[in-house]
């Protein structure tokens, strides 16, 4: 047994040892830029390959590994490159690259770099962000999910066919969806050219409910996902999951809301005209008179113009609401 164990101590060392010699000699100032995780793949590449592949931190191609890392350098991106890195952005003295495995020692060995850590991979945790804001608790303690109360998001638009804004039964939460991109300004004169209010395209619930069952259309779509997004956090209810995670698991803070929602004509784009953010606020607001409602509404977007101490006409008019 002794004879067994001696050898196996005695083949890890040499693994080691020979994988040091691979990637080059590295001295123990370079050991020491280097994060556990790559210290540990130059020294038993078997034994510690695995972790990096699961964060995908190991690129593997035929014969070749390559590793994802940040790298803290004053170095130029011609020095790194000159080095077999392959820089692909840098942000102040932190650059993002793809290093040849065999010369991640080299470039450790510079003067100019100063740490290099592996790259990590981050999971979706909307589930952890909801409890962490009490929003869980809330619900348990008060039994309090959104139910008859609006709520109303201006953005790049929204995905109507997706699970979490849809209930049991399969109609939509979506009470209504106005489309200011549909069809927009076709005329170049500055004014939105749909039937609808201030110009849109509207779809009522029945509309949405019709073309989820194939029976109608509607021809919204959210191309940017930011809308989508800011919705499901808010206001979805959890139902669309996949690959076996529980129904619920994935669920936003007001998870029996109504939701009335308004597209940008520039969402595709990414940005709002303010002029629509204050038409989309009076759309909610009278609706929510109408339907004798609570409303809240999300505005996930911001700017650097005007003097940002409520003195702009656009922020005097949305303290109106």
């Amino acid at each position: 047994m002794r004879g067994n164990i001696f050898t196996t101590v005695l083949v890890a060392l040499a693994s080691a040892f020979a994988a040091v010699a691979l990637a080059g000699e590295l001295s123990v100032e370079a050991g020491r830029k280097l994060d556990p995780k790559l210290r540990a793949v130059l020294a038993a590449p078997n034994f510690s390959q695995t972790a990096l592949r699961k964060n995908a931190a190991l690129v593997e191609q035929g014969s070749n590994a390559f590793v994802r890392v940040l790298i803290q350098t004053t170095a130029g991106r011609e020095a790194l490159q000159a080095n077999g890195a392959r820089v692909m952005s840098m942000a102040g003295d932190i650059v993002s690259a793809t290093v040849p495995l065999a010369r991640l020692a080299a470039i450790a060995e510079r003067n100019d770099v100063h740490y290099i850590a592996a790259s990590q991979s981050y999971r979706l945790f909307n589930d952890v962000g909801v409890a962490q804001t009490q929003a869980t608790a809330a619900r348990q303690q008060y039994n309090v999910t959104g139910k008859n109360v609006i709520f109303g998001c201006i953005d790049s638009g929204i995905d109507w066919r997706h699970d979490d804004f849809r209930k049991a039964t399969g109609q939509t939460r979506i009470k209504y969806l106005l489309d200011f991109s549909d069809p927009g300004d076709t005329n170049g004169d500055g004014d939105l050219d749909g039937a609808g209010p201030y110009g849109g395209t509207l779809y009522t619930e029945a509309q949405i409910n019709a073309a989820l069952n194939n029976t109608g259309t509607v021809k919204e779509a959210d191309r940017n996902g930011h809308g989508t997004h800011v919705t499901g956090s808010a206001a979805g209810n959890g139902r669309g999951t996949s690959n076996n995670i529980p129904a619920g698991t994935y669920a936003g803070v007001a998870t029996e809301a109504d939701i009335i929602f308004i597209k940008s004509s520039r969402g595709d784009l990414g940005n709002i005209p303010d002029i629509e953010i204050i038409n989309a606020l009076a759309f909610v607001d009278s609706l929510a008179k109408v339907l004798n409602k609570t409303y809240v509404v999300n505005l996930s977007l911001g700017g650097h113009e005007g003097a940002h101490d409520g003195t702009s006409l656009q922020e005097q008019a949305l303290d109106s609401f």
